[in-house]
C-alpha cells in the first residue's frame, strides 16, 4: 500500500497512499484507496496537517475503513477552532504507527487523475477541474465553505477552508482573452463558464480597505453554448477619477439571490508578448499613466501612476540587449555567482543591505567580494556612502545593473525583488525572467507590528527564499504565519545593528518623531494628503503650544523624520520654532538619528525595535488604531504587549513625555526586563551570522 516518492518531489515525507477517486455526498467526503489499511499499523489516523506536518485536527479510523479502504469524513463535524478562522488549506493525511515505532505522516494522492487531467501552462491560473464540490458550512453571508481539491503538479489531496466570496474565486475564473487601449478607450473580451450564475456587473474597483471606488463598464454577452459565454466590456478611462495605485477588474454574478465577485484573469501568453512590444497605455494631460499588469495569481490590474523616465523604448530595447547577451554567454553567467545588494528604491545606503555590503567589502577576502555588488542611483544623496567600493557599485538602471540583475545568483535586500529595478515599471521581459532568482531577506523592520504575510508570504506577491530574523519570538511570527521552512528563517540579528551606539548628547538632547507610512494615502496628491487624519495629526502635533513651551523649557529638539514613502510631502508640514527640525528623507542616515535621540515617538514604525535595543524609551502614538489595524493588522496585541506606552490623544503623549523629560529619559524596569525576549544577539557580529549562512546555502 504505501510507496516511495519518485517523480511527485515536494512532500516532507517520502511515503504517500495511492487513492482511486474522492466524491462529495451530502456534505461527506469519501475517499477511496486502492487496498486496505495494513494490519501490521497499530493505530491509524485521518486528518489534516499543514506544510510542517503539524496536525490540526485528527480522528481515528473505524474497523470498516481499515478493513474497506473507504474513509468517509463528515465535514460538517470539524470544530472550526481558532486554527480554522482564517482562511487555510490543508493537506488531508494519515497518521499511522507501527508497535514501538513513532507516529509517521503519509500523504493521500491521486497521480492517475494528474497524469489523465494534464493542466495546460498557459490555463495555470484555473484550477476549476481540480477542485470538488464545495460544502457551505452554515447558511450564514460570512460562512466558511471546504473545498476539497488535488493539487497540481503533485496529486496531493488537500481542503480549502475559505469565504464565501474566496470559494467562488477559486471555482470560477473569466479568462481574459483580448485586451486594447486606443486613445483612452479600453476594451477587453473574457471566456467564462457562469455555472448556473447570472452576471450582474463588470467593472474596475480601486484597491483598498477602507476607500470603496467603483467604475463600471458597458459590457454585452454572446452565449457560447453548455453555459459557456464571450463577454466584451469597454470603458472610457479619460472618465474615471484614478486614484493611485491600483485597479482590479471584476465581474459581480448572482445566483438564487446571492452575489459573488470574480476576478478576470489572463490566459494568453500572447498578450504578455503584446505588452512589451506594443505600449498598451492611456497617458492622461496631468503626467500620470494607466496600463495594464497581471498579478502574481492572473488577475488583470489597471495600473495608474506618475510617468517615469524608464516608461519609454529606451528601456525595452536595453532590456532586449541585455537578454540576448545572457544567454549568448549563459555558461559564463552561471559560473561567475554574483550576488547583488540593494535598498528601497535604489536609492538608499543605510539600511540592512549597505551594512551587509559594507562587512562584506570590508571584512571578506578578494575572491570572496568580487562577485558582491551594490546597486544605487548615482543621483542619490547615498551614493556618496559606497562610491568608495569602485567597480563593486553599479549604477542604477545603467546596462551593466541590467546585465548583472539578469545574471544574478542571489538578491540580497531590505526590500522586494521589485526594489532592484525600475520602480512599478510596464511589462519587463528582464523582470519576469528574475521571478525564480533567489533573495534573502534582510528586512527594514523586525516583522510583528504590521501583517505583511500576503507580501512577504511564502505564497505572497513578492516571495522571500531565506528570511533573516532577530530572535525566536520573530522567526515564530514568520514560521507560523508566512510558511517559510525554519531551516530558511536564520535568527542572525540584523546587520545594521552591527553598527548601533548610543550617542545621545546630554547637551542637545533630541526627540525623533519618526511615524510610518499609510497605505490609503500612499501616492496620493498634494491636495489629498493634507486633508488625512495623519498630516492634520502631526502639523497639529509639530506646532503643539504645550509641546513647544516644554521643548524650550528643557533645551531639547524634536526631529521630524517622514516615511520614505512620503518623502515628497514633506515640504507640506510648515513649522516655525527653532526647537523642532524637519529633516526630508535622504538628508541624514536614520540610523545616526536614531543613535542621537534620547527618545523616540513613532507609531507602528518597525524602528521602534532599533530604538529600544538601545536601550532608550519608545513612545507609540496610535491616534488612528483601528484603522490601522482594519486595513494593516498586527502579529502582536499593541495594546497590551508593547515596550513603551502607547497614547492615542496629543494630550496624554505630552504628559508622558514631560514625565520622560522630568527623569532624564531613564528607560522604564518592566520595559527593559522585555528585551531579552526580543533579541537573540546583541554582539555586533549580525552580518557575520548572515553571511555564513547565505554562504553555506548558496555557494
Amino acid at each position: 500500500m504505501l510507496k516511495k516518492e519518485t517523480n511527485v518531489n515536494s512532500n516532507p515525507s517520502e511515503d504517500w497512499i495511492e487513492i482511486v477517486s474522492t466524491d462529495v455526498k451530502e456534505n461527506q467526503l469519501h475517499i477511496t484507496m486502492t487496498e486496505p489499511i495494513q494490519e501490521n499499523l497499530t493505530q491509524v489516523r485521518v486528518g489534516f496537517c499543514v506544510s510542517n506536518n503539524d496536525m490540526l485536527w485528527s480522528r481515528q479510523l473505524t474497523k470498516g475503513e481499515r478493513e474497506s479502504g473507504l474513509i468517509v469524513l463528515n465535514l460538517n463535524d470539524i470544530d472550526l477552532s481558532e486554527d480554522f478562522k482564517h482562511n487555510i488549506r490543508m493537506l488531508i493525511c494519515l497518521q499511522v504507527q507501527q508497535q514501538d515505532k513513532n507516529p509517521e505522516i503519509i500523504y493521500l494522492k491521486n497521480i492517475n487523475f494528474i497524469k489523465n487531467n494534464p493542466i495546460q501552462k498557459s490555463d495555470k491560473y484555473n484550477k476549476t477541474a481540480f477542485y470538488g464540490e464545495a460544502i457551505l458550512l452554515d447558511e450564514e453571508e460570512n460562512s466558511k465553505v471546504i473545498m476539497p481539491y488535488y493539487d497540481y503538479p503533485n496529486g496531493d489531496l488537500k481542503l480549502s477552508i475559505v469565504d464565501r466570496m474566496e470559494a467562488m474565486r477559486e471555482k470560477l475564473a473569466a479568462r481574459l482573452k483580448k485586451l486594447k487601449i486606443k486613445g483612452s478607450h479600453l476594451t477587453l473580451e473574457a471566456d467564462l463558464e457562469l455555472c448556473g450564475f447570472q452576471i450582474k456587473d463588470v467593472y474596475l474597483r480601486y484597491r483598498s480597505k477602507v476607500e470603496k471606488q467603483i467604475e463600471s463598464m458597458d459590457y454585452t454577452v454572446n452565449e457560447q453554448g453548455e453555459d459557456k459565454i464571450k463577454l466584451s466590456a469597454s470603458i472610457d478611462l479619460s472618465q474615471i477619477k484614478f486614484v493611485q495605485l491600483y485597479w482590479d477588474a471584476y465581474i459581480l454574478i448572482e445566483k438564487d439571490g446571492v452575489r459573488h465577485e470574480i476576478k478576470i484573469k489572463h490566459k494568453e501568453k500572447k498578450l504578455r508578448l503584446k505588452f512589451f512590444l506594443f505600449d498598451t497605455s492611456y497617458y492622461t494631460e496631468d503626467g500620470h499613466v494607466v496600463f495594464p499588469y497581471f498579478a502574481r495569481d492572473g488577475g488583470l490590474v489597471l495600473h495608474y501612476r506618475e510617468k517615469s523616465k524608464y516608461d519609454g523604448w529606451n528601456t525595452r530595447i536595453k532590456e532586449g540587449m541585455v537578454l540576448f547577451i545572457y544567454y549568448l554567454l549563459k555558461p559564463y553567467w552561471k559560473r561567475r555567482n554574483i550576488w547583488l545588494v540593494f535598498e528601497k528604491f535604489s536609492v538608499m545606503a543605510q539600511d540592512n543591505g549597505y551594512y551587509f555590503f559594507q562587512y562584506c567589502m570590508e571584512q571578506l577576502p578578494e575572491k570572496e567580494k568580487k562577485n558582491i555588488f551594490y546597486v544605487i542611483d548615482k543621483e542619490a544623496p547615498d551614493y556618496e556612502n559606497v562610491k568608495q567600493y569602485g567597480k563593486q557599485v553599479l549604477p542604477f538602471m545603467s546596462f551593466k545593473h541590467c546585465l548583472y540583475y539578469k545574471a544574478a545568483k542571489l538578491f540580497i535586500s531590505s526590500d522586494t525583488k521589485n526594489h532592484g529595478y525600475a520602480w512599478r515599471s510596464k511589462f519587463s521581459f528582464l523582470k519576469s525572467t528574475v521571478r525564480n532568482t533567489k533573495i534573502a531577506f534582510l528586512q527594514h523592520g523586525v516583522t510583528a507590528f504590521k501583517r505583511v504575510h500576503p507580501l512577504f508570504g511564502k505564497n505572497g506577491s513578492s516571495p522571500m527564499t531565506y528570511f533573516i530574523a532577530t530572535s525566536e519570538y520573530e522567526k515564530n511570527i514568520i514560521h507560523n504565519n508566512f510558511d517559510y521552512d525554519p531551516e530558511n528563517i536564520p535568527v542572525t540579528g540584523f546587520a545594521r545593528w552591527d553598527v548601533l551606539e548610543n550617542k545621545a548628547n546630554p547637551n542637545d538632547k533630541q526627540i525623533l518623531l519618526m511615524p510610518t507610512w499609510r497605505s490609503w494615502i500612499e501616492e496620493v496628491e498634494d491636495e489629498v494628503f493634507v486633508q488625512s487624519d495623519y498630516f492634520k495629526n502631526y502639523t497639529d502635533l509639530l506646532n503643539n503650544q504645550k509641546l513647544m513651551n516644554s521643548l524650550k523649557k528643557n533645551k531639547i529638539r524634536l526631529v521630524f523624520y517622514i516615511h520614505p514613502k512620503f518623502r515628497d510631502y514633506m515640504e507640506n508640514f510648515k513649522v516655525n520654532n527653532p526647537n523642532v527640525t524637519l529633516i526630508p528623507f535622504g538628508q541624514e542616515p536614520l540610523n545616526e538619528l536614531m543613535m542621537k535621540c534620547s527618545l523616540l515617538i513613532t507609531d507602528y514604525s518597525s524602528v521602534a525595535w532599533d530604538v529600544y535595543y538601545l536601550e532608550k524609551p519608545v513612545v507609540f502614538y496610535q491616534f488612528d488604531y483601528e484603522k490601522y489595524e482594519i486595513t494593516h493588522g498586527s502579529y502582536m496585541d499593541m495594546t497590551k504587549e508593547l515596550f513603551g506606552e502607547r497614547v492615542t490623544k496629543a494630550d496624554e503623549l505630552i504628559q508622558v513625555l514631560n514625565d520622560y523629560i522630568e527623569n532624564n529619559f531613564k528607560e522604564k524596569d518592566k520595559y527593559r526586563e522585555m528585551r531579552d525576549s526580543f533579541f537573540a544577539y546583541r554582539d555586533n557580529y549580525n552580518s557575520k551570522r548572515i553571511y555564513e549562512y547565505l554562504k553555506r546555502k548558496v555557494l
